[in-house]
């Protein structure tokens, strides 16, 4: 059998002997010293064990969740995706030709399949194993796949389950549970520091919120002096007002950059726009823009130098918090579609073939009902949409670390009761208790401060109905102005959505039918994800039928 290994991004290379490790870490970078002793370790053992099941067995292990790697021998090749599957890896198996890649572009001569195209344009991204392409698959989160003999075996070796046994099942020990939470966390942090390499800064894209900020507070708390935060948007926007104190009163260097129609079409002229949404989908994901232009500028102004990595906050949001469903009904496929379903339609029209692998999902997770959609959005949003952000750093040469989903803190929170994490009460608590400095505590976050009177505007033009807003909005030719101003990504792109993203006349009925309410209204006037997803679309179907 042809063997053809694509692997191109920034991975640790090992071999000894006539295996190769390709190797990568949420916690490390790869030229960290220390991720080079595990992986050089970690190879000597594989290589020792010989039978690829003992090999798999050993990376169950929760020491090494944070690792995505890519194994090669002269009998099997093994492929292992971290706990969130922040490193993408796909592939392809013939009966005479096995491909694996960490990257797909859209003229790769694969077949598309329509019905899966329809799932990526209501879901965000495509569903499962699968990719928009009939022969390419893609590595789940917390996967381990084996290709030997021309055969394949997958399994799991962590599955997001919320029902479990709560150790933690009340506030009455309070403190006692904060001050163990913020144990983990110094430790988890104390990690990251002293491997950072010596002169690299970390990089924080400091919002008003809750995430961004317990990252500043544990790298503050530790005395770590070489950060940078920065943020994005409109011009005063709540988000960066409140970044901006939080980052001086930690004693930070800061930066805000302005996002507007500008920048934005400047980045589509030079073609980097189109660039980095083919670099960044994959087949599988809606490309995430939101760090894309901030990277750029920081990258264009010389503030961010060669060593230096990013540390987003992702990931606390979903370990301390469960989402609460009761007020959705039906079976649990049509309980996923309704939250998650872009389609005004729905359930009117119930699309069979997205019941179909919701349901086949819902039976391979082995998780009960209840606990189906945190399930769901740690396979799919979480490891196919929050995470794919990464792809942004990557695109301009850097890397990123990951705190929040070490081993340690996943085993905290699925140790407590779920009833205490809806809307993150629990985990605010003990933020107040002892997480967080008294210094950065004293900062309101942006939830907590009065809405002002374009945001409350927003909120009334909630209860406008669908079918007037649309004309409406194309006759007044309102702008949805939004903290972050990503509504402005497209606006001088093209004057509606048609002239965007058409002709649409080749694409997919079904997916005719989800865009064709949309084609006449303005850029700025719809979901700029939605959006993203359909502008994805264009350019996938474009280079497709070029390449043919």
């Amino acid at each position: 059998m042809t063997i053809e290994l694509e692997i191109t991004g920034k991975w640790l290379l090992l071999k000894k002997d006539q295996s190769t490790l390709w190797i990568k870490s949420l916690k490390n970078s790869v030229k960290d010293p220390r991720l080079r002793q595990t992986g050089e370790g970690l190879l000597s053992e594989i290589i020792r064990l010989k039978k690829e099941e003992d090999v798999s067995e050993l990376l169950k292990k929760k020491k090494f969740w944070h690792l995505s790697l890519v194994y090669r021998s002269p009998e099997y090749i093994l492929l292992k995706s971290d706990i969130i599957r922040s490193a993408p890896l796909i592939y392809s198996l013939s009966d005479d030709r096995l491909w694996v890649a960490d990257r797909i572009g859209f003229e790769n001569g694969h077949n598309i399949d329509g019905n899966i195209i329809y799932e990526f344009t209501e879901m965000n991204n495509v569903l499962g194993d699968r990719t928009v392409f009939q022969d390419v698959s893609g590595i789940q989160a917390a996967e381990i796949v084996i290709f030997k003999n021309g055969g394949i075996k997958k399994n799991r070796y962590f599955r997001f389950n919320i029902d479990q046994p709560a150790a933690i099942r009340d506030r009455s020990d309070i403190k006692e549970n904060a001050f163990k939470l913020d144990n983990i966390l110094q430790k988890i942090f104390s990690e990251i520091i002293d491997s950072m390499v010596e002169g690299s800064r970390i990089f924080v894209p400091l919002s008003g919120g809750h995430d961004s900020r317990i990252t500043v507070n544990y790298l503050y708390k530790l005395n770590y002096k070489n950060v940078v935060c920065y943020t994005y948007g409109m011009p005063g926007n709540i988000q960066s007002t409140i970044s901006e104190e939080v980052a001086k009163t930690a004693g930070y260097e800061w930066h805000f950059i302005e996002y507007n129609e500008e920048k934005w079409y400047e980045l589509h002229e030079t073609g980097l726009f189109d660039s980095y949404i083919e670099f960044a989908s994959n087949g599988i994901s809606n490309p995430h823009l939101q760090d894309f232009l901030a990277v750029y500028e920081l990258k264009k102004k010389n503030i961010l130098k060669k060593d230096d990595m990013f540390m987003p906050g992702h990931g606390l949001d979903m370990l301390c918090n469960c989402l609460d469903y009761s007020l959705l009904n039906g079976s649990i496929a049509e309980k996923a579609l309704k939250k998650y379903s872009w389609s005004e339609d729905f359930p009117k029209k119930k699309p069979k073939a997205l019941f179909s692998i919701l349901n086949q999902i819902f039976e391979e997770s082995g998780v009960p009902e209840k606990a189906f959609l945190d399930y769901i959005v740690w396979q799919e949003r979480q490891a196919k949409f929050i995470f794919n952000s990464l792809r942004v750093y990557e695109f301009f040469g850097y890397e990123a670390l990951s705190p929040f989903w070490d081993h340690r803190l996943v085993v905290f929170w699925l140790s407590v009761e779920p009833s205490l994490k809806f809307s993150r009460d629990f985990f605010k608590e003990m933020e107040s208790e002892q997480l967080m400095t008294d210094k950065l505590k004293s900062i309101p976050y942006s939830a907590e401060r009065n809405l002002n009177p374009r945001q409350r505007k927003m909120n009334l033009k909630r209860l406008i109905p669908d079918f007037l807003k649309r004309p409406l909005l194309r006759l007044f030719k309102k702008n949805s102005a939004v903290n972050e101003g990503l509504h402005a990504t497209y606006n001088l792109k093209a004057n509606s959505v048609g002239e965007l993203v058409g002709p649409i006349d080749n694409w997919p009925e079904n997916v005719i039918n989800i865009v064709k309410p949309h084609l006449y209204r303005y850029p700025y006037q719809i979901n700029y994800g939605f959006l993203t997803r359909l502008y994805t679309l264009k350019r996938l179907l474009q280079k497709n039928n070029e390449n043919r």
